[in-house]
């Protein structure tokens, strides 16, 4: 976005890299409606702070804040929304349905509603930590009004209870691999104890 602040001839701008054309588009519009209502003021609008205008803004800050602990399949997931339309949404104008929609497409993308749940979980908690981490005036409302739905349509879920258990057959050929791991001179990991332990204690 360039501009001509106050008649002068030097030109200013402002830039920002996206992973999608949608999500640019907004941005720069946004970014033109600020500044011009600002030049109309006399107001240099070279420093102006629009860096948490969309939920895709916030998310990045969120996942670039030194404070804040991500494991590593929350983050993965926060990327990939990021990408998402609901990304270039303004803060101030998220509603319900956007979620709704969000959830949509990921299931007709083929994933499961376990795994929506976890990605709506993710931006709920995004949203919980704007307040009083950026003072950003923005609440998690939208995705609370929309659990009920998303529960409704089945959209969102538990992960299903797993049921399976290995085979003889299986833990034969597991623990022959890991005797054979094992005799490794180099080996200090008692392979085949933590299976029998894992067994034992009913581990997952």
């Amino acid at each position: 976005v360039r501009w001509y602040p106050g008649g002068s001839e030097k030109r200013k701008s402002k830039n920002k890299t996206f992973g999608n054309k949608t999500s640019a588009k907004v941005w720069g519009k946004r970014q033109v409606h600020d500044i011009e209502t600002e030049i109309s003021k006399g107001v240099d609008v070279l420093t102006l702070d629009n860096s948490l205008k969309l939920f895709g803004d916030l998310i990045e800050r969120y996942l670039n804040d030194q404070f804040v602990k991500i494991g590593r399949s929350k983050r993965y997931s926060l990327n990939a929304i990021a990408d998402c339309d609901i990304a270039a949404v303004d803060l101030s104008e998220l509603r319900p349905r956007h979620f709704v929609d969000y959830c949509k497409g990921r299931i007709n993308a083929g994933a499961s509603p376990a795994t929506v749940a976890c990605d709506i979980s993710h931006m709920r908690s995004v949203l919980k930590a704007a307040k009083p981490l950026y003072d950003v005036s923005v609440t998690e409302v939208p995705i609370v009004d929309a659990m009920p739905t998303l529960h409704v349509l089945h959209l969102i879920s538990k992960s299903n209870i797993r049921t399976r258990r290995p085979t003889e057959v299986e833990l034969d050929r597991l623990r022959s691999v890991l005797r054979q791991k094992e005799e490794d001179p180099s080996c200090i990991i008692p392979y085949c104890d933590i299976l029998y332990f894992s067994i034992l204690s009913c581990m997952r």
